[in-house]
């Protein structure tokens, strides 16, 4: 989430015109994440989340997020509903971009004080979640596979030092080697990071699941490994074992990984490092110096691919 569009009250007093969900009391742009540009949005009937969908998202993908979000939802996993307006459609327009209007999920984010017993049930959750979307019926190509890494690396290589150049071209021809293929894919969330989730405090369980704009069809097992480099690292060259081993013990709770996934593990943690060491160089070079957005350091991808190259089986199983 993020703030790249501005808006003012009258333009959202005329976007909530559309829909029945009350009067604007309040509203507040949300500056955390660097995808889309968000809003809480307060009215005398409830708080919701206005999101503008911006230029890296294509919105031939919103029935896919908004589907799979709808879906998850009435699979009984909470997560962020759409919200239609007065005519029953889902995707609208402020400001000449496409946007919706999402429930506002409760709950808290507990980034600084994870520990295994988080770890736990973000596994458990996240393969509720790869069991709850076995009969989603759409599809979508994930455009942050190894070719869209490839093509972001393209982008950006003359732009890189020294050490970003020989790290990325290094693990990509790495990964060109040894690329997996057969595993089990489904509908995953690919971005399940301490922020995109949400903690109740009282029991100390996941309340809710938010941001499924990368979603796509791809392997469960690269899910994971996306989430265990985003919950399990407490230094950014050092992944805590025993916070990997909680989740994979909570992720097999609803989903057995088979002997193949647990063999590719390894190797697809260093491809989520790979994916989000890109992707943050990306931001960190195109982000406009003007947008409201905190911009995450590309260093702790670096560091933490680096370490991730070490990672055997006998270190997670």
């Amino acid at each position: 989430m993020a703030v790249y569009t501005s808006l003012n009250k009258d333009e959202i007093i005329n976007f909530l015109s559309e829909f029945d969900v009350g009067i604007l009391k309040d509203f507040k742009g949300i500056t955390a994440g660097v995808e889309n540009t968000n809003y809480f949005i307060h009215t005398d009937k409830n708080t919701f989340v206005l999101t503008i969908f911006e230029k890296r998202v294509d919105v031939k993908d919103l029935p896919y997020f908004i589907s799979l979000m709808n879906h998850i939802n009435n699979k009984g996993i909470n997560c962020p509903y759409v919200i239609p307006n007065k005519n029953g459609e889902n995707i609208n327009e402020i400001v000449g971009k496409k946007a919706i209007l999402i429930s506002f999920l409760e709950g808290e984010d507990i980034s600084d004080n994870i520990d295994k017993n988080h770890t736990n049930d973000v596994g458990s959750v996240l393969s509720s979640m790869h069991n709850a979307t076995a009969d989603f019926p759409l599809h979508r190509d994930n455009s942050l596979g190894l070719k869209g890494v490839i093509d972001v690396f393209e982008n950006i290589r003359d732009k890189l030092n020294d050490e970003y150049f020989e790290v990325i071209n290094n693990e990509i021809n790495y990964q060109k080697q040894n690329k997996i293929t057969g595993l089990p894919v489904g509908a995953t969330h690919l971005d399940l990071f301490s922020d995109n989730v949400f903690f109740d405090l009282s029991t100390n369980k996941v309340s809710g699941v938010i941001d499924f704009y990368f979603s796509a069809d791809d392997y469960y097992v690269y899910d994971l490994a996306i989430t265990i480099n985003a919950w399990c690292f407490k230094d950014f060259d050092n992944l805590d074992m025993s916070l990997a081993k909680s989740m994979i013990a909570g992720y097999e709770k609803n989903r057995i990984l088979s002997n193949e996934e647990k063999f590719a593990l390894p190797l697809l943690l260093r491809f989520a490092c790979l994916r989000f060491l890109l992707t943050r160089s990306y931001d960190k070079i195109h982000t406009p110096k003007n947008a409201n957005v905190v911009v995450k350091n590309p260093d702790e991808y670096l560091q933490k691919l680096k370490y991730c190259q070490t990672i055997t089986n006998e270190d997670l199983f």
